[in-house]
């Protein structure tokens, strides 16, 4: 069933949907809605606001069953979009976001280096005439070591200092504020130029 909305502007409307699309530095979405209810004001039918504004005439029928059924502010804005809360701090996306950038490159480097060692490893001295093996099994387990440092250890302690500093900075910012007027040290000056 198709019902014709028939919309009708206040002067104190107009006014502001004019201020609207003179400006220009509004949203898209709102600029199109406000130009969609002038022409409709006018008397123009959906298909040729539609035309004239570039909007589908589902839209323009949206807009002006919107200003009919909650006024001007509803038909401008969109309404709240569903969709459930944050689950991460900006903290917690940060490091995810870092340590999915970080992983490739890093066990990359960190297994062609330890694939590399690893005939060093095994090789004894008269195949190659020199000992590696222990400069290979140091190298294999340092780069063993900083890759679970770089991945782990680093960012557990850059949340755990973080976390910390937040604590820290909490309790000075409640600790000033609890300090009253009195107990400040300036309150025990005399005023500039009263002696």
């Amino acid at each position: 069933m198709y019902v014709k909305y028939v919309v009708e502007l206040t002067e104190d409307e107009r006014t502001e949907l004019e201020g609207l699309v003179a400006g220009g530095t509004k949203l898209v979405r709102k600029l199109k809605r406000a130009q969609a209810l002038l022409a409709a004001n006018e008397g123009y039918t959906d298909e040729a606001i539609a035309s004239m504004v570039r909007l589908g005439t589902s839209t323009v029928y949206r807009t002006k069953r919107r200003f009919v059924e909650g006024g001007l502010e509803r038909a401008l804005n969109d309404d709240p979009r569903p969709g459930g809360s944050r689950k991460l701090t900006g903290k917690e996306e940060a490091l995810l976001v870092a340590t999915k950038r970080r992983f490739r490159p890093i066990m990359l480097t960190a297994i062609t280096t330890i694939g590399g060692m690893v005939p060093l490893a095994f090789a004894g001295a008269n195949s190659i005439g020199l000992s590696y093996t222990s400069f290979s099994l140091t190298l294999i387990g340092g780069m063993t070591t900083a890759t679970l440092l770089t991945l782990l250890v680093v960012p557990v302690f850059y949340t755990l200092f973080d976390d910390a500093r937040e604590y820290f900075l909490e309790s000075l910012r409640s600790m000033l504020g609890r300090v009253s007027p009195t107990s400040s040290p300036a309150a025990g000056r005399p005023e500039p130029g009263k002696y």
